[in-house]
């Protein structure tokens, strides 16, 4: 019988960094004239994200449409290579997935952020594949639309099977930090969600600002996810 292969499936923005990369991406790639343009209309449709009258996702693809469309394809590689140093890590994760990889596992980056930066961090950060949100181009530039769904939540699991990395067989490790990684991490037996920088395994999925992690409570010595 051949070996089941041996994938992670790890979340990027909280779980390998510190922080979010996209809110700070709005700024980064944008002039000083299309943030000042962009910032009533921003600050807008916050206040209706913050009152519950928008979707995470609408309050997504409206401000990647406002800060990124019309942007040239070449200036946002070109400013790549410095964003890309300015991300802090959380070296426990990164030590764990080393781990994983010594183990003869595939690491693989599911992550809501778009393929605009994301897939140049990727191949630097030398992962195996990538699952992004997918962004449109047009005659070199960014249209400021998404193609297809901001991948998260259950949209992680639908294109996780869509892939190329998962089979039904595979042996799954998966990680995340947030509410949007749930249904991912439901994939596999062992999966970490990430509190404060600490990969907690088959820790109940919890605030990232709970001071204390809820413990996983087990049964007949075997962990019960929520």
């Amino acid at each position: 019988m051949s070996e089941k292969q041996k994938i992670v499936f790890s979340d990027f923005d909280g779980t390998v960094t510190r922080k979010d990369s996209f809110i700070r991406s709005l700024f980064f790639y944008s002039s000083i004239f299309k943030i000042c343009s962009s910032m009533p209309g921003l600050v807008f449709n916050l206040i209706k994200f913050f009152l519950g009258k928008i979707s995470r996702n609408d309050m997504k693809r409206y401000s990647f449409k406002k800060f990124f469309s019309g942007v040239e394809i070449s200036f946002i590689a070109e400013k790549n290579t410095t964003y890309i140093k300015k991300l802090r890590f959380n070296d426990k994760v990164v030590e764990l997935l080393k781990t994983f990889r010594e183990d003869g596992y595939k690491i693989i980056l599911v992550t809501a952020s778009p393929d605009t930066y994301i897939g140049y961090f990727a191949k630097e950060l030398g992962y195996d594949g990538l699952i992004c949100t997918r962004v449109e181009e047009k005659d070199g530039k960014l249209t400021g639309n998404f193609i297809g769904m901001n991948c998260n939540n259950e949209e992680k699991v639908k294109r996780i099977k869509e892939s190329e990395y998962y089979t039904e067989n595979s042996q799954i490790i998966t990680l995340g930090n947030s509410k949007g990684d749930h249904a991912m991490l439901g994939l596999s037996d062992e999966y970490y969600y990430v509190i404060n920088g600490e990969p907690i395994k088959n820790a109940k999925y919890v605030r990232a600002q709970d001071i204390e992690p809820i413990q996983q409570e087990t049964q007949n010595g075997k962990d019960k996810k929520l």
